[in-house]
């Protein structure tokens, strides 16, 4: 069991979704395309818990200002 099962955490992503490519600019833009598991007909307030949990996770790294998501090469709105 890992310590985030074990402190009954769970991902706002779905099963199954997988990160393609990600790709950081020189201005700290990092452009995260995923497979469409990711959910392009999710309800707005799930699209914002996943952008939201996506977002926070790329931040953490400080030479990351801006993230773009996008699913197999679109933007996902």
């Amino acid at each position: 069991m890992s310590a985030e099962q074990a402190a009954q955490y769970e991902s706002a992503l779905p099963s199954g979704t997988r990160l393609l490519t990600m790709q950081i600019d020189k201005e700290g833009t990092a452009t995260a395309d995923y497979n469409s598991a990711l959910g392009t007909d999710a309800a707005p307030c799930v699209k914002a818990e996943r952008r939201a949990q996506i977002e926070r996770t790329l931040k953490e790294f400080t030479e990351i200002k801006n993230v773009v998501i996008t699913v197999e090469g679109e933007i996902w709105e």
